[in-house]
C-alpha cells in the first residue's frame, strides 16, 4: 500500500485465509533522504474477521413421528382405523408438497375426509399440517408396510414408515375352546351339537357341515360373508341374534357367495329383551342360490314370524297388527258409504 501515512486507518478485504495459516504483517516505507528503507509498523485495534457472510437456509421438510405402525384389521373389515403424523417445513419456496402413500396404503388431510394414493398440499408455506394415513380396504390376510414419502418446496424428500396387518379371525369352537384359521377346519373337527362361533368378517373357500353344528355368527352380534357354498343337513343349526333394527351391529347376517343349501337346518332366534315391533322386515341371510328351507324355527320368547325366501334374501318379518293401520279420512268415507248403499239396497228389496 503507498500514500499511507501515520495514525490512519485502513480496510484490506477479500483475501482468502486458509484454515490454520500464519498471518504476518510487514510494514515498508523509503527514508526521506532516500538512503533506503526503514521497516516499522505500529498495530492498534486490528480485528480479522474469517467468517463467511450469513447464506440462506436450505428449504426443510419435517416430520413428526417418523414411523407409525399396527394400521390392522380382520380380514373383510376394513379399511384400518386411520393414524397421523405432523408435517412442517422452513425455508419452502411456497411451491405445491405432494404426499404419496406407498401400495396399499391411503392418505387424506383430515381423519373422515377423502383417502387417496396421493394428496397435494398446495402453496404449502411450512405451517404444522396433520396427514392421516390407512391401510387401505379389500386386502387379503396379510402384513403390509412401506413408506409414505413428501416431497416439494424446493426441499429434501423426507419419509414416514408405515405398517399394517390383515388379520384372519380365529374361528372357536365354543365347547372345546380351540380356534381355527377357517370355518371348515372347525368343521371337520367339531363334535356334533358344537357351537362355532364365527368373527364377524369375510372368509374365502366353501364350507360344508356333515357332522351337525351349530354356527354362531358374529359374536354378538355381526355379519359374516362367505365367498363360496355353504351347505347344510337337517342336525345343522343356524343361532341368530335379533337385538335390533341395524344389521351387522344389532341383529346377525349371514352373506353367501354362492349356492345355499340349508337341508331342513334348524333357525334358533334369540331375541334376549329385544321386543320386535310391528311390521319389521330382518334380512337374516343373503345368497346366490338357495337349495331347500329351514326345517324348524326355534325362539326365546313367543313372537311370531312370517318367514321369506325369495330375491336373494331370507327375510323375517313380524306381521303387521290390523288394528294398527291407520284408515285415510276419504277411506273411511268411502268405507261407510259403501256400507250405506248395501244397507239401503237391501232395504229397498224387501
Amino acid at each position: 500500500l503507498s500514500g499511507v501515512n501515520e495514525q490512519e486507518s485502513f480496510l484490506i478485504e477479500g483475501i482468502d485465509i486458509p484454515d490454520n495459516s500464519l498471518i504476518t504483517i510487514t510494514w515498508s516505507s523509503e527514508r526521506g533522504d532516500g538512503s533506503g528503507s526503514s521497516k516499522q509498523i505500529g498495530i492498534g485495534d486490528v480485528f480479522i474477521d474469517t467468517e463467511e457472510p450469513d447464506e440462506p437456509a436450505d428449504p426443510a421438510l419435517a416430520v413428526d413421528p417418523d414411523v407409525i405402525a399396527d394400521l390392522n384389521y380382520l380380514h373383510g373389515n376394513g379399511p384400518s382405523a386411520p393414524q397421523s403424523f405432523k408435517l412442517s417445513g422452513t425455508d419452502l419456496d411456497g411451491s405445491n408438497v405432494t404426499v404419496t402413500a406407498p401400495a396399499n396404503f391411503e392418505v387424506s388431510d383430515s381423519e373422515g375426509g377423502s383417502y387417496n394414493t396421493t394428496l397435494t398440499l398446495p402453496a404449502f408455506d411450512g405451517s404444522e399440517t396433520d396427514i392421516w394415513v390407512r391401510l387401505a380396504a379389500g386386502l387379503a390376510a396379510g402384513d403390509y408396510d412401506g413408506n409414505v414419502t413428501i416431497a416439494g418446496g424446493d426441499a429434501g424428500e423426507v419419509t414416514v414408515v408405515v405398517s399394517g396387518t390383515v388379520v384372519v379371525p380365529l374361528i372357536v369352537n365354543e365347547d372345546t375352546g380351540e380356534t381355527y384359521a377357517s370355518i371348515q377346519d372347525a368343521v371337520d373337527d367339531a363334535s356334533p351339537g358344537d357351537v362355532i362361533i364365527i368373527p364377524a368378517g369375510a372368509y374365502t373357500g366353501d364350507v360344508t357341515d356333515d357332522v351337525g353344528v351349530t354356527f354362531a355368527p358374529g359374536d354378538s352380534p355381526g355379519c359374516v360373508t362367505i365367498n363360496g357354498d355353504l351347505t347344510a343337513i337337517a342336525a345343522t343349526t343356524f343361532d341368530i341374534e335379533i337385538f335390533g333394527d341395524n344389521a351387522c351391529t344389532q341383529y346377525d347376517r349371514i352373506s353367501v357367495t354362492g349356492t345355499l343349501t340349508l337341508g331342513g337346518a334348524t333357525l334358533d332366534l334369540t331375541m334376549g329383551s329385544y321386543n320386535p315391533p310391528d311390521g319389521k322386515n330382518y334380512t337374516i341371510m343373503t345368497y346366490g342360490t338357495l337349495v331347500g328351507t329351514f326345517g324348524g324355527i326355534q325362539k326365546d320368547k313367543p313372537v311370531d314370524y312370517d318367514i321369506s325366501y325369495t330375491g336373494g334374501q331370507i327375510v323375517l318379518s313380524t306381521p303387521m297388527d290390523p288394528t294398527a293401520i291407520p284408515i285415510a279420512p276419504w277411506a273411511a268415507f268411502l268405507l261407510f258409504g259403501l256400507m250405506g248403499a248395501f244397507v239401503l239396497r237391501k232395504f229397498s228389496s224387501s
